[in-house]
């Protein structure tokens, strides 16, 4: 796991936009060392799934909440341009790392790879603020990414029927377009 500092994240609503864009910018204490154990893992299930052979990269969907989104945007666009998963699900999150994560898509983009991504966020969150979500759509999406955005009434949590609704049908949609 990584260090995240929740508290600037809070007060995000308040920060002029010099904290912002430093915080976003700034590799946060033990996120190289979390990404890459989680590339292992991911090396590791592509071995174990395959049957024999890897698993090819498009057949691997990451997802993950809050620090866990984060987490697993950040795994998803440090694995090769030319071995991308299936999406990205990223439940209430934040960006981090903004430059690595736009050099990375734009390495995608010149693959001819558009990253899939569902971004949801409930728009009461107390703990990190809804407009969060809407900096990680707009990064996504200017960088070539194939972003889906879903905002529920909710605070930070999973939303309610429709959210799980479109989780399903974007996870479903992804792995039957890489069969």
């Amino acid at each position: 796991w990584w260090q995240i500092n929740v508290a600037a994240f809070l007060a995000i609503s308040t920060a002029s936009p010099d904290s912002m864009a430093k915080m976003i910018r700034e590799e946060p204490v033990g996120l190289s060392q979390c990404r890459e154990k989680l590339q292992k893992l991911c090396a590791e299930v592509r071995a174990f799934a395959g049957g024999g052979s890897a698993l090819p990269s498009r057949r691997l969907l990451l997802a993950g909440f809050s620090q866990g989104a984060m987490t697993a945007m950040d795994t998803a666009l440090h694995m090769p341009p030319t071995e991308p998963p299936a999406g990205v699900v990223f439940l209430s999150g934040a960006p981090i790392v903004v430059e690595q994560w736009s050099a990375r898509l734009q390495a995608l983009k010149q693959a001819g790879e558009a990253l899939p991504v569902l971004v949801t966020h409930g728009m009461a969150d107390g703990t990190l603020p809804f407009a969060c979500s809407g900096w990680v759509r707009d990064l996504l999406t200017a960088n070539g990414a194939d972003v889906k955005y879903v905002t529920h009434p909710g605070g930070h949590d999973l939303g309610g029927a429709s959210v799980v609704r479109s989780l399903v049908s974007f996870v479903a949609a992804r792995l039957a377009d890489r069969a």
